[in-house]
């Protein structure tokens, strides 16, 4: 991902951009990784979570059927994690953020049947289990989808498909309108294109009064 900002667009208007790492709130670096052969978790030094100048930063998974990074620190087989989180003021209940990144994967990346976020907004506190507001790489080398889970719901809700290429820069927008009522509103810009998605909708999880963004990999094995 790269320049990633939020802004909080109901007034006062309030911006924050991050060009590097130290302008996030964290980093969640994968601290071990997984042997098949043993099924044990080993300490790991690579650093997979780096600046790479240009006002970007990367963030690399690797994966073997030998071996792959894991999720922190956490001794879990089923997914890897490396992302940054949080930047400027938090959402709140009933607040209209706009979320924007420019970001690419690597040429030979693609999805599969398991979660692979690249953005997340998660509750801090309350149900802070499952993310509010997912972009996530769909199964394949061409789509991805902004979806949402909101309240009880079991499993994800899509606001918008759209095309993605690997490879290639793709520059989103995505304005999140927080709301336990119907009047909450999850809306994607694709490459500066028209809002589309969702109005009219409740948008919140249980509990929670607190949103975070992430940015970065996460994803199921």
């Amino acid at each position: 991902a790269a320049l990633a900002c939020v802004g909080l667009i109901q007034p006062p208007a309030h911006a924050e951009t991050a060009m590097r790492l130290k302008d996030f709130e964290g980093i969640e670096e994968p601290e071990v990784k997984c042997i098949a052969a043993t099924g044990k978790f080993e300490r790991d030094k690579f650093t997979n979570i780096t600046d790479a100048g240009e006002r970007t930063v990367r963030m690399t998974l690797r994966y073997t059927p030998e071996w792959w990074d894991g999720d922190r620190s956490n001794e879990d087989k089923s997914r890897q994690r490396a992302e940054v989180k949080g930047i400027g003021p938090h959402q709140k209940t009933g607040d209209t953020f706009e979320f924007s990144t420019t970001w690419r994967t690597n040429p030979g990346f693609h999805g599969s049947d398991k979660f692979c976020h690249v953005f997340q907004l998660k509750a801090t506190d309350g149900d802070n289990g499952a993310p509010l507001v997912v972009l996530s790489v769909l199964n394949g080398t061409k789509k991805v989808a902004v979806r949402y889970c909101s309240g009880n719901a079991r499993g994800f809700t899509v606001a918008r498909e759209f095309a993605w290429q690997p490879g290639d820069w793709q520059t989103l927008r995505i304005r999140i309108t927080t709301s336990t009522a119907s009047n909450g509103a999850v809306l994607v810009s694709v490459n500066g294109d028209e809002f589309q998605g969702v109005k009219d909708v409740a948008v919140f999880r249980p509990d929670a009064t607190d949103y975070r963004p992430k940015w970065g990999l996460y994803r199921g094995i």
